[in-house]
């Protein structure tokens, strides 16, 4: 059952329970004040939920149960350490290349992209030296606001691992800064320069010696850079506008590649305005 973006009203109930008991009446009104639930619809959900053992029920209060929520993590444990593995099998390899050595792949979808690019994120993280800065280039980091529900997230666990992630970002607009105040922290540091690379389709990422390589399609880029010049917060219009381009088909590339000499010469561009030891 998934919580994160709860849409059916048995999905609400319990979502509405995560932060612990709460009186039914009290789930029902607060249900209410945000979505078109009906009294009837409503008990109708819960007593699914208690039949189901995913809910308990003590006098006016229900909550969830603590036997489902230990299953639960079970299940989600196992995956995580499932999918780990399987990832690891087909991602790893990128760590064993030899110097000169690159692979490119291309996605028909930004939201495809993405996905291929966290998992290579996360597991580089994960495999490489906690002394190793993470460098990084956006001309915007629009993910910020299109995956609003997850990339922060993201930029907290980060910070939470303490590890160095510096982003250069090729946009000075209010947009821009604004995603600056939001996101940065102790470890994760953002710098809003002037252009630092022609392309403005143009995103890449350092940590040791390799290199990921990031290239949007042209016209999608185009559209994400007259978004920040247009919009000086954000706005649900902004985000759905953002959120749509995501999976609008489009020519996308991705390389890695490990190159010693390539990774040092950015390195030393990226690391300018962070006045690294």
């Amino acid at each position: 059952m998934s919580i994160t973006t709860p849409k059916t009203i048995r999905e609400k109930i319990v979502n509405n329970l995560v932060t612990g008991p709460q009186d039914t009446l009290r789930t029902l009104e607060l249900l209410q004040k945000t979505s078109k639930i009906t009294k009837q619809a409503f008990y109708s959900a819960l007593r699914q939920l208690l039949q189901e053992e995913i809910v308990i029920k003590h006098k006016d209060q229900i909550s969830l149960d603590t036997i489902w929520i230990s299953k639960l993590q079970l299940i989600t444990e196992t995956m995580r350490k499932s999918y780990s593995l399987a990832e690891q099998s087909k991602l790893l390899h990128f760590l064993s290349f030899d110097d000169g050595e690159s692979a490119t792949y291309k996605f028909p979808s930004i939201a495809k992209l993405d996905q291929f690019w966290g998992n290579i994120q996360n597991l580089s993280i994960a495999n490489t030296s906690e002394r190793e800065h993470l460098f990084v280039y956006d001309p915007h980091y629009f993910f910020f606001i299109a995956r609003h529900e997850t990339e922060p997230v993201i930029v907290q666990h980060i910070e939470n691992q303490k590890r160095s992630f510096l982003m250069s970002v090729g946009g000075n607009t209010k947009l821009d800064a604004l995603i600056k105040k939001e996101a940065a922290g102790r470890y994760v540091r953002i710098n809003n320069d002037q252009r630092m690379f022609e392309k403005e389709n143009y995103y890449v990422t350092v940590i040791g010696d390799y290199i990921w390589e990031v290239t949007l399609d042209p016209h999608i880029a185009e559209i994400i850079d007259e978004l920040f010049k247009t919009y000086d917060k954000v706005t649900p219009e902004l985000v759905e506008k953002l959120e749509k381009l995501l999976n609008k088909k489009s020519k996308n590339k991705f390389k890695i590649g490990r190159n010693k000499k390539k990774a040092e010469s950015l390195r030393k561009k990226l690391s300018k305005n962070f006045h690294i030891k």
